[in-house]
């Protein structure tokens, strides 16, 4: 099942450009970072590729939101699961 999908409620004036990633790991080699999610997707948690970073590694991300502090309890959910190499990521 799809886990870990959820919309971030804010006051109006708190709504920025900014968007927080739950990244899992980044991979050179795009079949990898496939690899990767299917494992994932193995263990019950959703992913997805959300692109390449400036070095352009492929980005395996979980989960994103609009804010820092649901962010960070996404990422210790991920942590719970044994994820331990997960980060946050702010994308503007």
């Amino acid at each position: 099942g799809v886990t870990g999908v959820q919309t971030c409620a804010l006051p109006i004036w708190m709504h920025t450009a900014s968007r927080f990633l739950i990244i899992e790991g980044a991979f050179s080699n795009k079949g990898n970072a496939e690899k990767r999610i299917k494992e994932l997707q193995n263990m019950e948690i959703d992913a997805t590729i959300s692109g390449q970073n400036g070095n352009g590694l492929y980005l395996v991300c979980t989960s994103t939101c609009g804010n820092n502090l649901t962010a960070i309890d996404k990422l210790r959910e991920l942590k719970a699961k044994g994820i331990q190499s997960a980060w946050i990521l702010k994308k503007h």
